[in-house]
């Protein structure tokens, strides 16, 4: 604690990670070698709330030593150092609320064998909100943000097994500038809730990872590159108390719930559609609840999306039906036994954001059985 009139708290955070692994071959011998190292921390000085006024600013490092050593090296050996300066002040005035942030972020990649590489980008957002109603409140967000490239956007080379692709980064990458908004409307009521979220972001200089149709050591290349690119969308939440009742597991509530979601991504002056961009999903769900038991069915959906990159398959639409049941044999949350059966139809679906969608599905029909307890 600290009492200098405007600041009332000075907090801080320090995180240290070493870790190492070692990819054994099939005849035993030890293959590659992984390691990760780096430590992260964090200072936050906390303003005193004056008239509805409230705020936090601060600095973040990040330190990472990162290597691969072996067949299965795909990035160099690199030291990333990362340096942030931060604020974020909120504001309230009656029905009225504001907020802002800002961020200094400076980015600095050292690969063996390669020049260092510096990056220093700025960030900044601005937000209002407004309470419509004590049921109904709208808000929205401006931001332009931007941000370094990775390490293995930079120095990638290499086969990457995870991914089965061979993978090939960019040093002339530069800063990803986004700018765009967000605009959020709630509505909650005694037996309603419903969210609504729409968003359109402009980026200059959008990364991404995109396939060649060349071949390296029998796998496909994928390539980092940039471009001028948009993406929009929405998000949809809701759900719906239909009935409560007596049964014979005691009082029950019967629900429904919904969740929408559909983003169109695309480059800049038609050049085409960027890879692996998931198509409209829909979550679909009932559940009846009481102290004793909670039974849950749902089916989640996602659309056929035939809008893609070039080297792409397009990828069937599928629906996923999954059916939950837990029982808590003493009305206590402490204990529960939980059943779960997910893909109930045995459905052969593909998600088509991932790198491996035309080699593995999703997990077909599986049954999960649990007991949990807390002491």
């Amino acid at each position: 604690m600290i009492d200098t009139g405007f600041f009332e708290r000075l907090s801080g955070s320090l995180g240290i990670a070493d870790y190492e692994h070692v990819e054994i071959e099939p005849s035993g011998e030890p293959g590659t070698v992984f390691s990760n190292e780096g430590y992260e921390g964090r200072l936050e000085l906390m303003q005193r709330e004056r008239n509805g006024w409230r705020g936090a600013s601060g600095i973040q490092y990040r330190y990472r030593d990162y290597a691969a050593i072996g067949e299965e090296a795909f990035v160099p050996p690199t030291e990333t150092r990362q340096t942030g300066v931060f604020t974020f002040q909120d504001v309230e005035r009656g029905a009225w609320h504001y907020e802002a942030a800002a961020r200094v972020e400076q980015t600095e990649h050292e690969a063996s064998d390669v020049p260092a590489l510096d990056f220093t980008g700025f960030s900044v957002s601005l937000g209002a909100g407004h309470d419509l109603s004590e049921a109904m409140s709208l808000g929205g967000t401006v931001f332009r943000t931007e941000r370094a490239p990775t390490t293995e956007e930079l120095f990638a080379n290499g086969p990457h097994l995870a991914t089965e692709s061979f993978e090939i980064g960019n040093p002339d990458l530069d800063l990803e500038v986004s700018t765009g908004g967000e605009l959020v409307w709630r509505g909650r009521w005694q037996r309603v809730n419903v969210t609504l979220n729409a968003f359109y972001t402009d980026y200059e200089g959008f990364i991404y990872e995109a396939a060649t149709g060349q071949e390296e050591d029998d796998l496909p290349v994928f390539a980092y590159t940039a471009a001028d690119a948009r993406f929009s969308g929405f998000e949809a939440e809701g759900d719906l108390l239909l009935a409560e009742f007596d049964g014979p597991l005691g009082a029950m509530a019967l629900s429904a719930d919904t969740t929408l979601e559909y983003v169109q991504a695309e480059i800049d002056e038609g050049s085409g559609n960027l890879p692996r961009i998931p198509p409209f999903g829909a979550l679909l769900g009932l559940t009846a609840q009481s102290d004793l038991v909670t039974l849950r069915g749902e089916v989640d959906y996602a659309a056929e999306q035939d809008e893609i990159a070039d080297f792409e398959l397009p990828t069937d639409s599928y629906a996923l039906v999954n059916l939950f049941a837990t029982v808590r044999p003493f009305s206590s949350p402490d204990v529960a036994i939980r059943l779960a059966i997910e893909n109930a139809t045995d459905e052969d679906a593909r998600q088509h954001a991932s790198f491996l969608k035309d080699q593995v599905p999703l997990p077909g029909r599986n049954v999960r059985f649990s007991l949990e307890a807390a002491f």
